[in-house]
């Protein structure tokens, strides 16, 4: 265990003068701390703004979407419940009233096996050769051998034919519970088929017999009989009418315009958009009192994206169809401070009297909206994007300080160390010229007077 003697001998604070000696150094180290905090801060908000970017990129999407788009959000339907129907107006949806009287429901083919067996799994149940499957005048030959001759195996054999699908059902029955079905994957007329079993031999042969025929949807839409292949009916532009029961009776539709849900996803985008304005501003302030600057000031990247992104929200876009090429014509206006504001008048009016085309404006893929949202996903927030260049680069910058500050405290570990051994072998020598001069005084004081030399 190694002894400190700090100035015993010689008065001196030995730990102040070696403190003192590295504060050079610790200064270094207290430098590369600061820089390592105010990377790591940079990145931070880098991070931050790349995920305000995102959140307007989906808001872009959302608002352009097919499904619950600006469009869909554009229209109402009302209607009574109870009548076998649900409505939902959408994109290019006709303003009005519509009488729904749903009649049948399309239905899907269905088809059973006049035969039942005691087995499902057993091979060599079933005969083999060629089953022909005729689904709208395209057939489909099926071939049955001594890998698929039991009745799964058959079944399954049905089972890879698109359009149509097979299964065994279990009837319960006490000798035979075993059932072949085939039914068409779709409803609809047109999606009727016919299996013809005839270039089967040597063990069952199945028939069938129709349990349900594949038909149509009846319905009339304001009086006018029309029919659908599906539930799901489109015969009205932009209304979707979804026929769950028949014979009910008839149920006016509404389809209504609402111009207040419209206007709130362009609201909403336009927040998003001057979150990152003010989130850039908040940034880059510098604080006058306190002498200090916000982390993403001098920040080029960040700079340019704001710079960007103002010049594609702003610019005119004259290839996209329709009466507006810049948002400015609907309203949307840039204000001093960089951020966005919808001018109502000017926007209601345009919905008013241009609701496509201000649709177009907003949804076109040569509009400003899809040039911003190209842009934040494939230059600015992608896994090689711009912010995440620069966040790697910063980090890189991290980690080369505090390579910097562990070698610098291991220098100031081995030169404390030094500096401490010279300062003990001083007091030790302190020490032993003291001890010779206390011995040299001893000495003399016992020496006798008079002359006498030693």
């Amino acid at each position: 265990m190694s002894i400190t003697i700090d100035g015993v001998f010689s008065g001196f604070d030995t730990t102040a003068l070696i403190e003192a000696i590295l504060t050079g150094s610790r200064q270094r180290i207290i430098l590369r701390e600061g820089q390592v905090s105010d990377n790591q801060i940079t990145s931070d908000r880098l991070s931050e703004m790349s995920g305000l970017l995102s959140s307007l990129s989906s808001r872009i999407e959302t608002l352009q979407g097919t499904s619950g788009g600006i469009e869909s959000q554009a229209f109402t339907t009302s209607f009574a419940e109870g009548f076998g129907f649900t409505a939902e107006a959408g994109d290019g949806a006709v303003l009005g009233t519509y009488d729904i009287d749903i009649a049948s429901l399309a239905t899907a083919q269905i088809e059973s096996s006049n035969e039942t067996y005691a087995e499902r799994s057993t091979t060599g149940v079933m005969g083999q050769g060629t089953i022909a499957i005729d689904i709208g005048g395209t057939v489909t030959d099926v071939t049955i051998d001594s890998t698929n001759d039991s009745l799964t195996g058959f079944a399954d054999a049905i089972n890879a034919v698109s359009g149509v699908s097979a299964y065994v059902l279990d009837t319960g029955d006490a000798t035979n519970p075993y059932q072949l079905i085939v039914q068409a994957e779709r409803t609809g007329a047109s999606n009727a088929f016919t299996i013809d079993t005839s270039g089967l031999s040597g063990g069952s042969v199945p028939t069938f017999s129709n349990v349900q025929a594949g038909a149509d949807a009846a319905l009339t839409v304001n009086g006018i009989a029309v029919t659908s292949d599906s539930n799901t009916i489109q015969a009205v532009p932009g209304l979707t009418i979804n026929a769950t029961q028949a014979g009910l009776g008839n149920s006016v539709v509404t389809v209504g315009f609402d111009s207040a849900a419209f206007k709130q996803q362009v609201e909403d985008l336009l927040s998003d958009y001057n979150e990152i304005i003010t989130f850039y501003d908040a940034n880059t302030a510098f604080d006058t009192d306190a002498n200090t600057q916000g982390p993403l000031n001098g920040e080029s990247v960040a700079r340019n994206i704001v710079d960007r992104i103002g010049t594609l929200i702003s610019g005119n876009y004259t290839s996209v169809l329709g009466s507006f090429s810049l948002l400015a014509q609907i309203g949307v206006q840039t204000q001093q401070d960089g951020t966005l504001l919808l001018d109502s008048p000017t926007f209601d009016a345009a919905v008013e009297n241009n609701f496509d085309d201000v649709v177009e404006v907003l949804t076109s893929a040569d509009g400003p909206l899809s040039a911003l949202k190209a842009q934040i996903d494939d230059v600015y927030i992608n896994s090689d994007g711009l912010l995440d260049s620069r966040r790697d680069t910063l980090q890189d910058e991290i980690v080369r300080l505090q390579e910097d500050i562990e070698r610098e405290e291991e220098r100031i570990e081995s030169r404390t160390d030094t500096l401490r051994a010279q300062f003990t072998r001083l007091e030790e020598s302190l020490a032993e010229l003291q001890s010779s001069g206390n011995s040299l005084s001893a000495l003399l004081s016992t020496a006798p007077s008079g002359g006498a030399g030693i």
